[in-house]
This record gives C-alpha cells, structure tokens and sequence, in this order.
C-alpha cells in the first residue's frame, strides 16, 4: 500500500476521495471529478434515470478507467 489514510466509520467514495485529495495523492481537481463521477454512479444506482444521459455513463466508464491506469498502475 502506497498511501496509509486513516478512515472511521462507513468508508464510502466521499470521505475516500477527499483523505486522497488531502494527503495529496491526486489534486483538487481530481477530487472534484471523482465526486462528479460518483454523482452519476450513484444516481444510476437508484434508478434516477432523469437525472442523466446514456452519454453521461460512457463518459463516466471512460474517465473511471482512465483515474484507474493512472493512479493502480
């Protein structure tokens, strides 16, 4: 494991990425396209299906894998 985060509690996407962005293991701007990229996953999740478009998805799809090569490669 590269970077040690403590976390407490329920560990979900948010507190996640915001210990990540804190420690400095990706920027600002990184934290705040994870929380978008949740905000879509979560709405698909719970069938808010107004909430998005197909192409919202395959943009997330895109941009998970992409944060993926980057930062687990």
């Amino acid at each position: 494991m590269r970077n040690k985060i403590a976390l407490g509690g329920k560990v979900t996407i948010d507190p996640m990425n915001i210990e990540l962005a804190k420690a400095g293991v990706y920027s600002t701007l990184v934290q705040k396209r994870n929380t978008s990229l949740a905000d879509i996953r979560n709405k698909a999740a719970h069938g808010n299906l107004d909430a998005f478009r197909d192409k919202d998805v395959e943009q997330m799809i895109i941009e998970v894998r992409s944060f993926m090569e980057e930062f687990f490669s």
